[in-house]
């Protein structure tokens, strides 16, 4: 038993692992396809090992979420018909993992997931600091227009086919280690937790990342209140009085906090809000064309992918562009119908984790769950928020987002096993 126990894990390992890099590295070259055939066989052998299968609702909710992409895919192109298949077989893979008859090792998981994100930070920061004295190294993998970038504002397309090379990838990562560090369980590893949070803070500004840089506050925010056992309202206060204080510093700072790229788009921004233009000049057109396509076909939209595919040349001649939006380009490839099936799984999710998190607080030793749903919480946010303004998360780092829903989903098998809830 204990060998068919170490082999799942060894399974489970290479497999959150092999999806990982898919994510944080996607431009490293992984054939969509073989994605496809290591998620079904890794399925297959766990659904050989699990001999039979309890489905949350949760899970039910997002499974029929990935037939509705099927149904409203009418693009038949290799790329979206293997991320369709990706992306329905990684929730048939999660689900399939959390068979009653698989142990599976949450803390394991955890260290996985948080370990290719501190590497990540890590690999940023590096690259930053030796970026200009191996520049002539670089510059056999690196078109020179990649090296006078922004700092870290290197293009996913370019030679250097690492780690490091997508700015969403790295400042995505950030957030997850301070969300981590923040609410990790053991409170006795300061110095682990400062360093961290010091590294997280680093390789969100210097990215570039504006919506990455405004929002991993207030979505710690958000959670810290949600935490709270008692005294709301002195609590809420602290948060406010935070809040004001975070943006005092940035108004008399201003003229040097420009040279972070992060905080010089981020005031490029506000400024264009304070002259009355719409937000980010690019964002406006997307957001037109979005609305637009939606008034065409109200009920069921145009079909998934297909405002990317549309929009060829909408801001750059030959290149095509996401909506920056993810209710807008819902709206406009599924239509109310399709968004609201859509969105049914997404706010389930982020809701049945609040009710978690406060029903843990009655729990003697409710702590530990309260912290790890605290941090799935955190990024489940930031997904969402980040998705309204940034990159809509249908992209290689869904997986992300789905694993996050392992998590969430395990918890709350755990909790409802041990006090029936």
């Amino acid at each position: 038993m204990k060998k068919s126990i170490s082999l799942n894990n060894l399974f489970l390992t290479i497999y959150l692992i092999f999806m990982l890099l898919y994510v944080y590295a996607s431009a490293i070259g992984i054939s969509a396809r073989f994605v496809v055939i290591v998620t079904f066989f890794t399925m297959i052998f766990f659904v050989i090992q699990a001999r039979y299968l309890s489905i949350e609702l949760g899970e039910k909710l997002w499974l029929f979420a990935s037939v509705v992409m099927f149904v409203w895919t009418r693009r038949i192109a290799s790329d979206v018909v293997y991320y369709n298949i990706i992306f329905l077989l990684t929730i048939m893979c999660l689900i399939v993992l959390q068979s009653c008859r698989i142990d599976i090792k949450l803390e394991k998981v955890l260290r996985i997931y948080i370990g290719m994100s501190t590497a990540t930070v890590f690999l940023v920061i590096a690259e930053m600091i030796l970026k200009t004295k191996i520049s002539g190294v670089l510059g056999v993998f690196l078109p020179s227009a990649a090296l006078s970038d922004e700092l870290l504002y290197i293009n996913a397309g370019t030679g250097l086919r690492g780690l490091a090379s997508s700015t969403n990838a790295v400042s995505l990562a950030a957030f997850i280690l301070l969300a981590y560090l923040l609410y990790r369980y053991e409170n006795n590893k300061l110095l682990c937790r400062l360093v961290g949070i010091a590294l997280a803070i680093i390789a969100l500004v210097v990215c570039g990342e504006r919506s990455n840089f405004i929002f991993a506050p207030l979505v710690l925010v958000v959670v810290y209140l949600v935490q709270a056992d008692n005294k709301k309202g002195l609590k809420y206060f602290k948060a406010l009085v935070i809040i004001l204080c975070i943006l005092g510093l940035l108004v008399i700072l201003k003229p040097q906090l420009e040279q972070i790229p992060a905080l010089k788009r981020t005031f490029r921004t506000l400024e264009l809000l304070q002259k009355g233009d719409e937000i980010a000049g690019e964002r406006s057109i997307l957001y037109k064309r979005a609305i637009e396509m939606w008034r065409e076909k109200p009920l069921l939209g145009h079909g998934w992918f297909e405002f990317y595919y549309s929009n060829t040349g909408i801001l750059k001649a030959g290149s095509n562009s996401h909506a920056h939006n993810l209710l807008y380009e819902s709206l406009a490839e599924l239509g109310v119908i399709g968004t609201v099936l859509l969105f049914i799984p997404i706010i389930y999710a982020i809701v049945k984790n609040v009710m978690l998190i406060r029903y843990s607080k009655s729990l003697i030793d409710g702590g530990r769950h309260r912290s790890i749903l605290s941090f799935v919480l955190a990024v489940q946010l930031f997904f969402v928020l980040d998705s309204m303004l940034h990159l809509t998360f249908f992209s290689p780092r869904i997986i992300l987002y789905l694993i996050l829903l392992f998590i969430l989903f395990y918890e709350k098998r755990k909790l409802k096993k041990i006090y029936e809830i």
